[in-house]
């Protein structure tokens, strides 16, 4: 695969100890055991453990194992990816094709000491709001040591001082008690159960921060 794409006007990539940092070119990174890549992909945010970086397809591999986990399709939803295809294509059609059509998406997290992938954060820009909105998941083996809140506090810091977003949101299943306790920790404040989808259950929509107003479209 050619070199991945440097990071454009609206996508800096930081060195984030809060407050974030401007790096001047991206991290030289080590190839992680699920990928094949032999160039760097574009770094967006380090903090002190991890290292928040582009997706590209060589990361099928890690996304094919992390959506089937079954903590996964519990709490955010069965995406149909059951093969390495489908995988890339997902790749291709939602975080990387996010990165050129909105300066942000979801990206690869992986720890900073190895770079082995653990899991995806990142700003999801959706139809029905103004708003992009946080989104995080993580591999079981990884949870219960801080890396969610790490990465997502510095995924919000991002948001307001390279994406100059007013506002984030955060939709979450009103039964993930888990990650409702992570958003009201980072500052996160409930605005309201909304049902996104005609046959879909109730979604609870919250906001960072919590002083500014929200304005959310009628679907």
């Amino acid at each position: 695969m050619g070199p991945s794409p440097a990071p454009s006007a609206h996508h800096p990539t930081h060195k984030c100890s809060l407050p974030l940092h401007v790096r001047t070119k991206p991290r030289s990174l080590r190839v992680s055991p699920w990928s094949s890549v032999t160039s760097s992909p574009a770094t967006v945010l380090e903090t002190e453990r991890l290292v928040l970086r582009h997706f590209t397809t060589d990361d099928a591999g890690f996304i094919l194992e992390l959506v089937n986990d079954p903590s996964f399709i519990a709490n955010i939803g069965d995406r149909g990816i059951r093969t390495r295809d489908d995988a890339v294509a997902y790749l291709l059609n939602g975080p990387i094709a996010s990165y050129e059509r909105h300066g942000h998406g979801l990206y690869l997290v992986s720890l900073k000491t190895t770079l082995v992938p653990i899991g995806i954060c990142g700003l999801l820009k959706r139809i029905q709001f103004e708003d992009a909105d946080l989104g995080y998941a993580f591999l079981p083996d990884y949870w219960y040591q801080g890396f969610a809140t790490e990465s997502a506090t510095a995924m919000l810091e991002f948001a307001r001082t390279a994406l100059k977003a007013p506002r984030t949101l955060a939709l979450v299943s009103p039964d993930n008690a888990r990650s409702i306790r992570l958003l009201e920790k980072i500052g996160f404040s409930f605005i309201e159960l909304r049902q996104l989808k005609p046959d879909g259950l109730p979604t609870a929509i919250y906001v960072y921060p919590p002083a500014i107003p929200l304005t959310v479209p009628v679907a």
